[in-house]
């Protein structure tokens, strides 16, 4: 989606879409910082060939999977995982085509020197995009119940009503988690001078929060463990609050500091990723 978003991490002051811009931004922003030069070098490389000139920048590319978002693409996004913590099977609801599937896809496509410059380009777009995605939580399950018994598409039709001081109308459980719980302010797309030094300043406060050496598991390559990993917290936390009812400060609370701490694990993985792929 095109839109709004970045400022700093505030109380519960935030804004509509703020996760799939802002937060994509931040991680993009964080990852950047720990890729080798020649990986830098690819990458600055495969950006500069973008025809839209707002794409040519690393953060505002980990946009672009959402910009361009289809019915066909829609699902690389998220993996239904089994709602029940710790399983380790693969199995999962809805098709073959997830973001588990897709990172794996593109990682070889991005890696592939032989490839077009377009399809590694669009490759890198999609994994700055999908390494967050696999890290929320509720882009990793989805619960069923009575009402929905396949599962309530991630959180979409838990039903929850707008915590206390918002900006804006928060409906239901996976949009709150896509604004990292309220965790954002807003700016303009593209990104201004004014912007950049924003989400420069939000990397800062993430890396210093959680260093590389405060995340377990950085080691594990596999992005089905990711997605369990993002399961296992929607199952031990996300749905703890009420449904139809309003969110405490608490769980905003202890939300957003489970966002941050998953978006700082993203982006460790993600420069991981690309220093793998862009050797």
């Amino acid at each position: 989606m095109k839109g709004k978003l970045v400022l700093a991490i505030v109380t519960v002051a935030c804004a509509a879409n703020a996760h799939i811009d802002t937060g994509h931004m931040i991680i993009s922003e964080m990852a950047w910082r720990g890729l080798t030069p020649a990986a830098k070098r690819q990458a600055v490389e495969l950006l500069r060939s973008a025809p839209e000139p707002e794409y040519r920048d690393h953060r505002a590319a980990a946009c672009w999977a959402d910009d361009t978002k289809t019915r066909e693409n829609g699902p690389w996004h998220y993996i239904n995982l089994p709602f029940r913590k710790g399983d380790t099977s693969n199995s999962f609801s809805g098709g073959e085509q997830h973001v588990v599937w897709a990172i794996r896809k593109l990682s070889g496509v991005l890696s592939d020197r032989k490839q077009p410059t377009l399809a590694r380009r669009e490759a890198l777009n999609y994994l700055l995009h999908f390494v967050g995605d696999v890290h929320q939580p509720l882009h990793g399950t989805s619960r069923p119940s009575q009402a929905w018994p396949s599962g309530d598409r991630g959180g979409n039709e838990y039903k929850i009503r707008t915590p206390e001081g918002t900006s804006f109308e928060v409906r239901n459980l996976h949009f709150l988690w896509d604004i990292a719980c309220c965790g954002y302010g807003e700016t303009q797309r593209p990104l201004t001078e004014a912007g950049k030094l924003t989400i420069a300043g939000q990397a800062n406060a993430i890396l210093r929060e959680f260093p590389r050496k405060s995340i377990n598991n950085l080691g594990d390559t596999d992005p089905m463990a990711w997605a369990r990993e993002s399961r296992d917290l929607a199952v031990d936390f996300v749905y703890s609050t009420p449904e139809n009812d309003v969110p405490g400060r608490e769980y905003l609370k202890r939300g957003r500091e489970i966002s941050r701490r998953r978006m700082a694990t993203a982006a460790y993985r993600l420069a991981d990723l690309l220093n793998r792929t862009l050797k």
